[in-house]
């Protein structure tokens, strides 16, 4: 028989004995240490899920940060509320798409009635899961207008050619060309090719955007986000126009 090993935390029999061929200084290394016993080896398996559920959150917390900060949400419109009591529907389908539960998600709408905000919002609740990309539409395409080379140049070129889920606010308001055309075409059919997440505002119905482009991108451009998204439209006065009669 050899030695008793006694736990370090509590002095209890650990239930295990040092064998007398042990080598000496692992011999005399494991009497001065010893092992835990059952109960203590219990509590510290619990203490060690604690502090990596610690740590998983620490490291979850950071990545979100990351992921916000690099999204390209202008900042009047981060860190809203998914909260929108004016148009119910449209709200329940935004927070199924911040939770991944549908793909594409179109409002539609006249101007201020709460597009965007709501958008942003989803977006934001969004990016506790995974990255993504906002981009206004008037600026994505000035920023595609850029020099070869330059930062806003490339980030633009990657933004419509890529398949990381995308925002495209205010899409209607790109210039009625070819150009502008087969541009959004690429980017919108990029997500629905690769399933990726996609959500659009616009002032203009489907009709209206097809008849906007030159053919064959204006027709192909509303076929797909019909197909693709759940539409939505927000009706109701401009918040902008009724805070400044108030």
């Amino acid at each position: 028989m050899g030695d008793p090993v006694y736990c370090p935390n509590c002095g209890q029999p650990a239930g295990d004995q040092v064998p007398d061929d042990l080598a000496p200084k692992w011999r005399e290394r494991l009497l001065r240490f010893g092992v835990l016993c059952a109960d203590c080896a219990r509590d510290e398996e619990v203490r060690r899920e604690h502090e990596d559920a610690a740590e998983e959150a620490r490291e979850h917390k950071r990545r979100v940060a990351t992921w916000r900060a690099a999204s390209g949400i202008p900042e009047l419109l981060r860190g809203l509320d998914l909260i929108d009591t004016d148009h119910p529907d449209a709200w329940e389908a935004a927070a199924r798409w911040a939770a991944d539960e549908i793909r594409g998600l179109l409002f539609t709408g006249p101007v201020g009635v709460g597009k965007t905000h709501l958008m942003a919002a989803a977006a934001w609740r969004r990016l506790e899961r995974a990255p993504l990309r906002w981009s206004s539409t008037p600026v994505l395409f000035a920023h595609l207008a850029l020099p070869f080379g330059e930062r806003l140049h490339n980030v633009a070129v990657s933004t419509l050619a890529g398949t990381v889920p995308l925002v495209l606010d205010d899409l209607d308001k790109a210039k009625a060309s070819e150009y502008s055309a087969q541009q959004i075409f690429t980017a919108v059919d990029q997500r629905v090719t690769a399933g990726r997440p996609l959500a659009v505002t616009t002032n203009l119905s489907l009709d209206e955007l097809a008849a906007k482009w030159p053919e064959p991108y204006g027709t192909a451009i509303a076929d797909r986000l019909a197909s693709y998204c759940e539409a939505y439209y927000l009706e109701g006065e401009s918040r902008r126009r009724l805070r400044g009669a108030g």
